[in-house]
Order: C-alpha cells, then sequence, then structure tokens
C-alpha cells in the first residue's frame, strides 16, 4: 500500500460517531482513530489506528511508538471478558509512557 494511502485511510473522516469504552472515536476508511490521550488529534502519527472484528479480534497500531498490539477472543461480546479497549488504556499506554 502506498503512504498515501495509508494518510488517506487514517484520516479523520466521520468524526464521533461512537466511543469504545468510555474513549471517543473517529472513523477513517475501515479504520477507528482513537487519541493516545482521550484527547481529538488530527495526525496518525498521534492517534491509535484501531480495527475491530467480529468475536473480540482487535488490532492496535500505534505509530508514535512502533506498536502494534493484536488481540484475539473467542467471545462474541465482552460480557464476563476483558475489555481490550479498556486494558490498552488502563495497562498499555500508560506502561509505554512510564519508561
Amino acid at each position: 500500500m502506498s503512504e498515501q494511502w495509508i494518510t488517506s485511510s487514517t484520516s479523520h473522516l466521520v468524526r464521533n460517531p461512537r466511543t469504545f469504552g468510555s474513549h471517543p472515536t473517529d472513523y477513517g476508511y475501515l479504520w477507528w482513530l482513537m487519541p493516545l490521550d482521550d484527547r481529538q488529534s488530527d495526525g496518525w502519527d498521534s492517534d491509535i489506528i484501531t480495527a475491530s472484528g467480529a468475536k473480540g479480534q482487535w488490532l492496535f497500531v500505534i505509530p508514535k511508538y512502533d506498536l502494534v498490539v493484536a488481540v484475539t477472543s473467542g467471545g462474541t461480546t465482552f460480557n464476563g471478558y476483558i475489555d481490550p479497549v479498556n486494558v490498552l488504556y488502563a495497562d498499555i499506554l500508560p506502561a509505554l509512557t512510564n519508561r
């Protein structure tokens, strides 16, 4: 894929169509865009680029930290399961910023 397509597909095309947990989420071309610190951002270098799939499959791409987090699950909902978005914000991101 070209760099131009990545930049276009991770642009904020629809603002705040939903939230994941309590975290604001924008939408690009097939990507959810979440801010690193719960404030809206305007560039993909400061975003969490997210894909959400069936049965608890998640992909979080965090260019600022050169990090990809893949989550797999057999569950159909998050009822009774750990919510990967909250784990990302509560555990993974703080571990990266508290080096």
